[in-house]
């Protein structure tokens, strides 16, 4: 069992074989979260895993907030989630609000330190489990995953939060120094 982060990501998704998709477009997938994806849409996913052949589950739920895929291949199980709470949305809100009042030149500064303490606000969580999984199991995983990835986007946003202050305050440093 192996967890990834947002780098290893794309390698793991959509690896080229044959697979098919268990849903249709923009297709909403549960009501709020995982522990209620629609009994239609388990039963899907519960025919396919009794199947056994790869397949593609991209679930989203009815406020359009959270992501999840389950994909299963010839080998493994690729679990993977991504979500924007309130709480997490309004923080970004706020902090690129802040950034922008800071000038372009501040933002590049602060975009490069971004890069190089690693700060990303667009968290995806992925992991890769055997086939012998239940579907509990790759619930409970989606799950866990999803509270891991809200709490890396909180840290994230506070660390750039403190980074921008730092920015604000040097601004008002020097506009003070001005007076």
């Amino acid at each position: 069992m192996k967890v990834f982060d947002n780098d290893n990501r794309e390698g793991l998704l959509n690896r080229p074989g044959k697979s098919y998709s268990l849903t249709f477009g923009e297709e909403k997938t549960s009501h709020e979260g995982l522990d209620d994806i629609y009994l239609e849409i388990e039963e899907r996913i519960l025919e396919a895993i009794k199947i056994g052949e790869p397949f593609t589950f991209d679930g989203i739920n009815e406020r359009g907030n959270l992501y999840y895929t389950i994909e299963r291949t010839e080998e493994d199980y690729i679990l993977s989630v991504k979500e924007i709470t309130e709480e997490t949305g309004e923080l970004i809100k706020s902090t690129l609000e802040s950034v922008k009042k800071l000038g372009k030149e501040k933002m590049e500064e602060i975009m490069e330190i971004m890069i190089l303490e690693d700060i990303d606000i667009d968290i995806t969580k992925t992991m890769v489990l055997p086939l012998e999984s239940s579907y509990e199991g790759l619930i409970a995983t989606l799950q866990e995953l999803r509270e891991t990835a809200n709490e890396d986007l909180i840290d994230n946003l506070r660390r750039l939060q403190e980074i921008v202050e730092e920015y604000e305050e040097e601004d008002e440093d020097e506009y003070d120094d001005e007076f």
